[in-house]
C-alpha cells in the first residue's frame, strides 16, 4: 500500500495566526484557551462569525503522486482533525474539493455537520474520498457553524492529510452516532446475552447501553458482521460513578447462561483494562492491567482500542485529553481452543455508557484514533 502524506502549512494554527489558510467564508481566527490546545499553544475557531469556510490548497503531483494512478481511479485522500467546540452547540465540518490541471472544481466531498456532545473535550473527525481521475490540486477545507451565541465556536486543531493507493474504505465500518437518528432500541445493533437486562438506544449522539443489573450484555454491529480477526477502537463516557465493564467485544455468541465472546472492558474502580473469555456462559479473566493512562475515570471520555488476530488480543485505554499511547496497554495469548467465529461490537456490565464513536477495520492499523503532529508513528502496521 503506497501512501503520500502531504505537508500542511500551519496544520494546528502554532505560527499564533491564520497564515496558510485562505477565507471563503467568514473569518478564521485563533485561540489559545477554554479549552486547551490538542497539541501546542494555539487552535482555530470560526471567529465572530455565523459561518466560517477556510482553505489550503495540496498539490498532488509535487508531493510526488503520480498522474496515471491519479487517473486510474486507484487512489483515496484522507484529512482528519481534532475538533471541539465551547458548549457542544457550534458545528464543525471537514471538506475535500477536487480539483483539475486548470484549478477548476471536479467535486467536493465533506462529512457532516457535527457539534462535540461533550463541550471542550476533543474528538477525531475524518473525511476521506476516492480521487477523481484528471484531479492534480485538492482544496483541504475546514469549516465553522455558528448555532449558539455571539462566537463561532467550533475549533480545530492538528490537521493532517494523506493520499493512500488502498483503494477500499479506509475503515470497514466508522460510525459516529451524531450522524445517526433516534431510534429505540438500536437500529443496526443487535442484542447479545442477558437482553432482559439492558437495552440499547440512538439518541442525543450517542448509542447508550443501560444495564439494569450486573449483568453481561453486548451490543453487536450488524454491518461488521461474524468476524475472526479485526480491530475496534470507540469512545465511551460512563456516567456513573457504579459503572463497570464499559469496552469492546469480539466474537460473540450465545443466550443468556450460554454466553460466548472476548470482552475488553474498563474497572474504573480498580483502574484496570480487563479482556476476559465467556465459553458456554463460564467466564474467565485471561489478563488484567493498569492502563498507561494510570487512572480511569468514570465521569471521562475514554478512547479504546481493541486488536484480535486469532489467539492474539491486544488492547489499550486512554482519556480523551491524552495522546495515544504507543504501546498496547494488554498483550494476551489464549493458549486454548480459541473462539474463532461471532460478532463484534460494545459491551456493558453495569449501569449506563454512552459510545459516541465505533468503527472496525478487517485489515487492521491503517490510521490512528488520535492524531498526533508526528502522525507516521501512528500509521505503522504492527
Amino acid at each position: 500500500m503506497a501512501r503520500w502524506d502531504h505537508t500542511l502549512t500551519n496544520p494546528g494554527a502554532e505560527t499564533g495566526d491564520t497564515t496558510g489558510w485562505t477565507n471563503e467564508a467568514g473569518g478564521l481566527s485563533v485561540r489559545t484557551s477554554s479549552p486547551a490546545p490538542y497539541a501546542g499553544s494555539y487552535y482555530f475557531f470560526g471567529g465572530a462569525n455565523s459561518y466560517t469556510k477556510a482553505s489550503q490548497e495540496v498539490d498532488l503531483i509535487s508531493d510526488g503522486v503520480a498522474a496515471d494512478d491519479i487517473d486510474k481511479g486507484i487512489l483515496t485522500f484522507v484529512l482528519g482533525a481534532m475538533c471541539a467546540s465551547y458548549k457542544g452547540k457550534d458545528q464543525c465540518q471537514l471538506g475535500i474539493r477536487f480539483k483539475d490541471s486548470g484549478k477548476t472544481e471536479i467535486s467536493t466531498t465533506t462529512n457532516t455537520l457535527w457539534a462535540a456532545r461533550c463541550p471542550q473535550n476533543w474528538y477525531p473527525r475524518i473525511v476521506y474520498g476516492e480521487i477523481p481521475p484528471n484531479t492534480r490540486y485538492i482544496d483541504v477545507l475546514i469549516i465553522a457553524n455558528r448555532t449558539d451565541g455571539i462566537n463561532n465556536d467550533a475549533y480545530f486543531d492538528d490537521i493532517y492529510c494523506y493520499t493512500t493507493s488502498n483503494h477500499r474504505r479506509i475503515e470497514k465500518v466508522h460510525i459516529e452516532f451524531c450522524d445517526l437518528s433516534s431510534s429505540n432500541p438500536a437500529d443496526g445493533w443487535t442484542e447479545y446475552w442477558n437482553t432482559g437486562d439492558f437495552s440499547t438506544s440512538i439518541g442525543s449522539g450517542v448509542l447508550k447501553v443501560d444495564v439494569s443489573a450486573y449483568t453481561p450484555c453486548a451490543a453487536v454491529c450488524d454491518d461488521v458482521g461474524n468476524v475472526l480477526n479485526g480491530e475496534m477502537s470507540a469512545i465511551f463516557y460512563a456516567t456513573d460513578d457504579r459503572s463497570y465493564g464499559e469496552g469492546l467485544c469480539c466474537r460473540v455468541s450465545g443466550t443468556a447462561g450460554g454466553e460466548n465472546g472476548y470482552h475488553l472492558y474498563a474497572n474504573c474502580s480498580s483502574d484496570q483494562l480487563v479482556l476476559a473469555r465467556y465459553i458456554n456462559g463460564s467466564k474467565v479473566t485471561l489478563a488484567s492491567v493498569t492502563p498507561s493512562c494510570m487512572t480511569l475515570n468514570d465521569d471521562t471520555n475514554h478512547y479504546m482500542r481493541f486488536r484480535f488476530y486469532k489467539d492474539k488480543f491486544y488492547g489499550k485505554i486512554w482519556r480523551v485529553r491524552d495522546n495515544e499511547p504507543s504501546s498496547w496497554d494488554l498483550e494476551y495469548t489464549d493458549g486454548t481452543p480459541y473462539l474463532i467465529s461471532g460478532g463484534a461490537g460494545v459491551t456493558n456490565i453495569a449501569y449506563d455508557v454512552w459510545f459516541s464513536y465505533f468503527t472496525y477495520d478487517s485489515i487492521g492499523l491503517l490510521f490512528p484514533i488520535v492524531y498526533q503532529r508526528n502522525h507516521k508513528q501512528h500509521y505503522l502496521m504492527r
